[in-house]
């Protein structure tokens, strides 16, 4: 358990400070670790709360237990993970270094240990996975993402690069052009995100936490007087601070007011500009009549951009595909019938990721269609997966770069 041998783990020695190395001992004892052991230590200056350290062996050429091994400590971890409430976990490509394993033998392995335990354990806590691959590490990317197109079936998986912080940028003249006459292709810029280029409008659908959103504007689905204090609405009122919600009372008790579907406030504490709140719908139709408003209010309002949550599939119990066909069926109606100037970007962010295949099959089928509204679309055939690799593959983000996680693996 010498953290200053090998790459990555010397990289985390030097990040987290000498007392890992301390503790790493500590937790160990006197006992002579065997191989498939894993010690656990907190995370000290790093931003993970736990560090799992793992004594791999040495790649044997297919002769030995050293795959079977490499096995039984993805497996330890993940379940670990999932004991200790862990939302998040990452893992470096294991083996690869100086221990010399096959990539194709890690990356084969490890997707399908990601797989297996999200299918058998259905798990309640972990919902993201991450594999971290150095940028520079071109053939362990492509090795990694050419087994995760075999294992899902797959044809968009792309890998994030190093600056994905950064605004999606937008295309060359030929290309947007090109996406005015008609609804782009169904893009996956990275895994668990959707995207669609809707004539000026870009329609992107991904797994994610409203209340860390930065759009102009972001739909807090409430009640008639505002003042829901559950589910998405609590999460985003909580996080938001005491003076939104004081604006809420403020607007509806002033002098004149008269019942109103939307309402808007300043965003408080929260990142995004303002909050839009507006009176909760479980019918479809009405979903979609209701997106549709909120739309036309941002146009109005000359915002850039909206997030939405997936409207009444909560505590409304509204049918997630019916859901997904209303909320994209809206935006197309907008973009066809009001031909923005201003709104430039529509999310909706899924907070239960097995969600997600809904509005990518709603996606799709729109794929090709004229903006202005006048031919038939035509069905696009795409490679259906089964529902458990479905949630996996949302469920369990695989990010080709450094990511902060509750958890990492040495």
């Amino acid at each position: 358990m010498n953290l200053t041998q090998g790459a990555v783990s010397n990289a985390i020695l030097g990040a987290a400070g000498s007392g890992l190395q301390l503790a790493v001992r500590s937790e160990a004892g006197a006992a002579t670790l065997q191989q498939g052991n894993v010690v656990i230590t907190d995370g000290f200056k790093l931003t993970c709360q736990k560090i799992f350290h793992t004594v791999c062996p040495y790649w044997d050429n297919g002769g030995g237990r050293a795959e079977e091994t490499l096995i039984t400590i993805i497996r330890y971890c993940l379940e670990e993970a999932e004991k200790l409430k862990m939302a998040s976990l990452s893992f470096p490509a294991i083996g690869t270094g100086n221990l010399s394993f096959p990539r194709d033998v890690v990356s084969r392995v490890l997707l399908r240990e990601i797989h297996s335990f999200s299918r058998r354990s259905s798990p309640r806590h972990l919902r993201q996975v991450a594999i971290v691959v150095h940028p520079s590490d071109n053939q362990t990317v492509d090795c990694f993402t050419r087994e995760f197109k075999g294992q899902t079936g797959q044809r968009n998986v792309q890998h994030e690069a190093q600056n994905f912080n950064e605004s999606p940028v937008h295309k060359s003249t030929g290309q947007s052009q090109q996406s005015s006459a008609s609804f782009g292709k169904v893009s996956s810029p990275s895994l668990g995100v959707y995207r669609m280029e809707m004539g000026q409008l870009t329609l992107e659908v991904s797994s994610g936490d409203i209340t860390r959103e930065a759009s102009d504007v972001i739909i807090n689905s409430s009640n008639p007087g505002f003042t829901l204090n559950s589910g998405v609405s609590k999460a985003i009122l909580d996080s938001a601070g005491s003076t939104v919600q004081l604006e809420c009372s403020q607007i509806v008790s002033s002098p004149g007011y008269q019942s109103s579907p939307m309402i808007l406030t300043s965003a408080g504490n929260l990142p995004s500009g303002h909050i839009m709140h507006i009176v909760g719908q479980n019918d479809p139709a009405k979903i979609k009549d209701m997106v549709y408003s909120v739309l036309k209010t941002c146009e109005e309002n000359k915002f850039n951009s909206v997030a939405f949550p997936a409207l009444g599939t909560g505590q409304g119990r509204a049918n997630p595909s019916a859901v997904a066909d209303a909320m994209v069926e809206a935006v197309v109606e907008f973009v066809r019938k009001k031909h923005p100037k201003f709104v430039r970007s529509v999310k909706i962010l899924i907070f239960q990721a097995i969600m997600m295949t809904e509005f990518h099959k709603s996606m799709k089928r729109r794929q090709g269609e004229e903006v202005e509204g006048k031919s038939v679309f035509s069905k696009i055939k795409g490679i259906l997966t089964p529902p458990t690799l479905v949630y996996y593959v949302y469920s369990f983000f695989l990010f080709f770069l450094m990511k902060t996680a509750q958890g990492i693996i040495l």
